[in-house]
């Protein structure tokens, strides 16, 4: 009896122990489990962490910038809007209307982006009239006015206008950069205490990533601050004689208006006709010697043949009336000229048959 007694009591012992031992194992393995985790803290495994951080934080400021975009856009009083206007306009004045509009848009703050003006040079062009392209930048405020001046100054008669709403893509840019600069402070702190050549390595090089894409997105808001801050303004500038109605005329006015448009038409047409004429002159009287020398040239051959052809002649009537001794003495005589003629002419005996 004592002896079960003692038995189970040195089981109980083992059990005891065993079950310590089981204990002490399962917390060293949640210990383990635990310092696993603090394992970004130790830059012991960075890439994992810094994922699984980057994925949190992307998580909880897409929330945030989700709401606020929200809030942004429902509460925004200044919406982002581009807006692009092309005027087409008639002057008699062009020198005065060109000054004019330079003037008004350096005096509403604006400026000329670009500039193409055509000086109405007959070189290339048959009527000469002047012609310009003017893109210019204004001020979103002014806008309305400075459109409303040109229409005083010249006749328009094309306007067209375009208005780009680039709010949402602004505000969700601007939350982007917001996130990619927090994520930026962060890789700058677990840099600072890096402590091996990979951790290093692999955090700089993300931050190169977070860098460039701050740069530029940076570089797209500034541009799109520029687009909504001034407005483009495209104006095609043409110098004319008459301006284009830009109301519906009655029949009458029609008939007037077509009537004289078209005797302008006649007398320009009549007009242009002697200035190309008189411009060439110089191409005519080339012409004109280059005619005179061939007629002549062509002339004195004409004259050469026809003598040659009536001596022809001549000669020819005159054999035929000399008598067979006369055609001998002559042959004879011929043949004394050139002693070195293979041959004795024969006399025609033609006119012995008649």
């Amino acid at each position: 009896m004592s002896k079960r007694k003692l038995f189970a009591g040195a089981a109980l012992i083992c059990s005891v122990v065993l079950a310590a031992c089981g204990s002490g194992s399962k917390m060293s393995e949640a210990a383990t489990d635990t310092a696993g985790s603090f394992e970004y803290d130790n830059y012991a495994n960075y890439e994992e962490a810094a994922e699984e951080a980057q994925l949190t934080n992307y998580s909880s400021v897409d929330g945030e910038a989700t709401s606020t975009m929200v809030e942004e856009t429902a509460q925004a009083t200044n919406r982002k809007l581009i807006k692009n206007v092309n005027l087409e306009v008639e002057t008699k004045t062009y020198d005065a209307l060109m000054k004019n509009l330079e003037e008004e848009v350096e005096k509403i703050g604006g400026y000329i982006e670009s500039m193409n003006a055509y000086n109405g040079s007959y070189l290339y062009s048959q009527k000469g009239e002047r012609h310009a392209s003017i893109t210019a930048r204004i001020p979103a405020a002014s806008l309305d006015d400075f459109v409303k001046k040109v229409g005083e100054e010249a006749n328009v008669t094309n306007r067209s206008e375009s208005v780009e709403d680039v709010t949402l893509t602004y505000v969700d840019m601007k939350s982007h950069k917001k996130m990619l600069t927090e994520e930026q402070e962060r890789l700058m702190e677990l840099l600072e205490n890096a402590a091996s050549i990979d951790d290093i390595i692999a955090i700089e090089s993300r931050l190169s990533e977070v860098r460039y894409q701050i740069e530029s997105m940076e570089s797209q808001l500034r541009t799109y601050d520029n687009l909504v801050d001034y407005s483009t303004v495209q104006i095609y500038i043409d110098e004319v004689v008459e301006l284009t109605p830009v109301e519906e005329e009655t029949a009458g006015e029609r008939i007037v208006t077509g009537f004289s448009r078209s005797l302008h038409n006649v007398i320009d047409g009549i007009k242009n006709f002697f200035i190309e004429l008189i411009i060439a002159i110089p191409y005519l009287i080339v012409w004109a010697v280059v005619i005179v020398i061939l007629f002549f040239v062509i002339r004195a051959i004409m004259k050469a043949s026809e003598k040659k052809t009536k001596r022809l002649a001549a000669e020819r009537r005159a054999r035929m009336a000399q008598t067979p001794a006369e055609q001998k003495t002559a042959a004879k005589a011929e043949n004394t000229e050139n002693p070195g003629y293979p041959y004795e002419k024969k006399p025609d005996n033609s006119y012995d048959n008649h």
